[in-house]
């Protein structure tokens, strides 16, 4: 019976299954003058479509006038208080339609694609308004009636106030909507149908062209509310708190804006799809603006076209959801403006000044805030400078496969280099401050130096944080610096690990047994410890379950690395830079045999532990 399942695919709800039942047959159906009917109960008939074995015919035309009852031929006499589902589909040579104020119920797209429809005067009796009961049908004005309650069908209060716009969708001619005085649901502002304390809105005639900025006493957005709409411009205000799932479906505005204020809270948008790449949704959206923070669920944002981003003033790069809210849009390009923190974008991506404890000495640091997610780099540069990467800085950042972190970098983030495809990272020594997480679900992750380590207040503990390198399964080395002394909580959960190295005689303190790893990958993975400390390994607890071997480590002094030598490895070659041509280049492997000796720039060597030393300079690297 339905013929536009596709457009309104959720099934009624009990409330309405009693009407349903009735339409299954021409035999169930009797005809009054030119009307069919079903008799519903005991005293009352819904008007029904005129039905021929399983084909629906469209033929109501003209003038139709519904009674306020009938009588059967039996001399029985029903109210007639229901217009059923797809009653009126189709017709489109129907010019009016008379309601008796009997009428409590009108169905899903009762008089759906009726063209010739101009206008409708519902009685105030009406109680229920079905989904697409007026869809595509060319009225300029609707009355909700004092009784209605239900714009849509369904028991759910909560469920039938957010999507009452189903019931209004496709009225692609509709300019202003009224509510009749007493509706104790709804009422209308402006032409726009609201709750009736006003502070939310349901629905915007899709009709109205140009800019449409929200009242300030609106705080909540509903289902479908801006569905179809012509708008070419809309502004949410500061003061919105909330947007429910699917309020922009399909729109056509050019421009959309998050206002925000000093005093703005952070607006929620609920189960976001609407900027997707899927049919009509967002295809015509060229700019947005966020002057707030924005938290939410939401998928990747996808635009047919390059979305121009303005950040402003109100938005704060630090704060997780909003960094990744913005980060799920794709493609773009962004620019920064009017921040009081005095940002400033560089290759892309924004850094702002912030107060932090770890620099006390300074007034403010220069952050790296949030790279732009699938656009980032594959080898991003950061800003001269930088002392702190934040909090998500590279979140989900799938395009980039490894970053340089300079040393003036002191500080990292949660979650910085979470969901990227780096494949190596070296945390070096000048790194005082590390949050949880920062490496969590790196798939292609292999190699990790850590030298630095999260220093607390009275500097008796450098630890590598909890979860550090959660998640990630394709770790061949892991080589923990000197300067560690604990290891946070599940630091490799859920991570496989070929070799663990480690450069003191006593084991780093650890709450966590195998420091993350499930025993079976714990049992697979090879924990190379200072000579002469096996036993002191075996006897800790959080390690017995590794498989422990002895390694010499003698002869490295990692604090010597301060040297204008540079060393960077790529693959199986060592490239050795800033050498003068009178040092003489020696490589030691990790059994003290000296695998090379001479002048060269670059040399190849095999995957292991290798020692280099050019006059007093030595260090420890990993191939």
């Amino acid at each position: 019976m339905k013929l536009f399942q596709q457009s309104f695919i959720k099934p009624l709800l009990p409330v309405c299954l009693f009407l349903l039942s009735t339409v299954v047959s021409q035999a169930d159906n009797i005809k009054i003058g030119n009307i069919y009917y079903s008799i519903t109960s005991e005293t009352t008939a819904m008007v029904m479509p005129h039905i021929e074995g399983n084909n629906l015919i469209s033929d109501y035309e003209g003038d139709i006038i519904i009674p306020s009852s009938i009588t059967t031929v039996d001399g029985k006499q029903y109210s007639v208080t229901a217009i059923s589902e797809s009653a009126f589909v189709s017709c489109d040579k129907l010019t009016s339609v008379s309601l008796p104020n009997t009428i409590t119920y009108i169905g899903d797209e009762a008089f759906s694609f009726c063209q010739s429809l101009k206008s409708i005067v519902l009685p105030e009796s009406v109680k229920v308004i079905g989904r697409g009961a007026f869809f595509y049908v060319p009225l300029k004005q609707l009355n909700i009636p004092k009784a209605c309650t239900h714009l849509t069908i369904n028991t759910d209060i909560e469920s039938k106030k957010s999507n009452a716009a189903m019931a209004l969708q496709g009225l692609y001619n509709l300019e202003n909507i009224t509510v009749s005085e007493g509706n104790e649901m709804f009422s209308a502002q402006d032409g726009i149908l609201v709750s009736k304390d006003k502070t939310i809105l349901y629905w915007y005639p899709e009709s109205r062209k140009g800019s449409f900025t929200t009242p300030e006493n609106i705080r909540t957005i509903g289902d479908n509310a801006f569905t179809r709409s012509n708008l070419t411009e809309l502004t949410i205000s500061p003061f919105v708190e909330t947007i429910a799932a699917s309020a922009f479906g399909s729109a056509n505005f050019e421009k959309l804006t998050f206002a925000g204020h000093a005093d703005a809270g952070t607006l929620t948008i609920k189960n976001i799809y609407w900027l997707t790449n899927n049919g009509e949704l967002g295809r015509n959206i060229k700019n947005l603006t966020i002057a707030r923070n924005i938290s939410g669920e939401y998928s990747k944002l996808s635009t047919e076209q390059p979305l121009n981003v303005t950040v402003s003033d109100g938005f704060d790069y630090n704060n997780t959801n909003s960094a990744v809210f913005l980060r799920s849009i794709n493609p773009y390009t962004i620019e920064y403006t009017n921040n009081s923190k005095g940002g400033s974008a560089y290759d892309g991506a924004y850094y702002y000044y912030q107060n932090d404890y770890y620099f006390q000495d300074d007034e403010t640091v220069l952050t790296l805030a949030l790279w732009p997610g699938l656009s980032a780099k594959a080898n991003p540069e950061l800003m001269p400078g930088c002392k702190r990467i934040g909090s998500h800085a590279f979140y989900q950042c799938t395009n980039v496969k490894s970053i340089n972190i300079p040393n003036s970098v002191a500080s990292i983030g949660e979650y910085a280099f979470s969901e990227t495809m780096i494949e190596s990272i070296e945390i070096g020594d000048n790194i005082t401050s590390i949050e949880n997480n920062i490496c969590d679900n790196c798939s292609a992750l292999k190699e990790i130096r850590v030298y630095g380590a999260n220093i607390n207040h009275d500097e008796t503990s450098f630890s590598i944080p909890e979860r550090a390198f959660s998640n990630c399964t394709a770790i061949e080395n892991l080589y923990i610096g000197p300067k560690i002394n604990h290891i946070g909580s599940f630091m490799l959960s859920k991570s496989k690990v070929q070799n663990i190295y480690v450069s003191t005689s006593i084991p780093p303190a650890a709450t966590t047994v195998a420091w993350g790893l499930t025993k079976d990958n714990a049992q697979k993975c090879t924990l190379h410890v200072p000579v002469g400390s096996v036993e002191n390994y075996k006897n800790n607890n959080p390690c017995k379950y590794f498989n422990i071997v002895e390694y010499d480590a003698s002869g490295v002094d990692e604090n010597s690395i301060n040297s204008a030598v540079s060393i960077t490895v790529s693959g199986n070659n060592l490239t050795i830079d800033n050498v003068s041509e009178e040092d003489i280049v020696e490589i030691y492997n990790i059994n003290g045999q000296n695998v090379y000796r001479g002048c060269k720039e670059t040399i190849s060597l095999p995957k292991g532990i290798y020692i280099v030393k050019i006059g007093s300079f030595i260090r420890k690297v990993i191939i």
